[in-house]
């Protein structure tokens, strides 16, 4: 087993809702499987600053007019398990693939619905620094 931090900078786009940016740092706790294989919990705490895919409106005068949309900032407290690869490697900077079920809980989301719950599947890679093999520190 061992523990480590991470920080994730995100990016997303609903085509009907929203796009949104995050940057999250995380803790984890992982474990080596064999042929390079390796499981892992995270569970962090982030920023997350959202914009509306659609024209938002505001009330002025008994009229809906077009306001200028500056985005919504909005916390995001993510769980995640992932799955991934990582080789040896003689090289400080090492890509490891991994795939990840996400689950999230954005608060500061909207005044009438204060917190939101995400459900993402994530396939990507991280650039991790380091030598060697996974859970061996270095």
């Amino acid at each position: 087993w061992s523990f480590f931090y991470a920080l994730n900078a995100g990016f997303f786009r609903n085509y009907w809702w929203m796009t949104g940016v995050s940057f999250e740092p995380e803790i984890g706790i992982g474990r080596k499987l064999p042929g390079g294989l390796h499981a892992d919990l995270r569970l962090g705490l982030g920023y997350m600053h959202y914009f509306w895919r659609r024209k938002t409106l505001e009330l002025e005068g008994g009229r809906y007019v077009e306001a200028t949309d500056f985005g919504r900032p909005s916390l995001i407290v993510p769980l995640s398990a992932t799955l991934g690869y990582r080789g040896r490697s003689a090289s400080p900077l090492r890509v490891a693939p991994f795939v990840s079920a996400r689950w999230g809980v954005q608060g500061l989301f909207l005044d009438e619905v204060p917190a939101m719950t995400h459900l993402f599947l994530l396939a990507g890679v991280r650039f991790e620094r380091g030598r060697g093999t996974p859970a061996s520190g270095r």
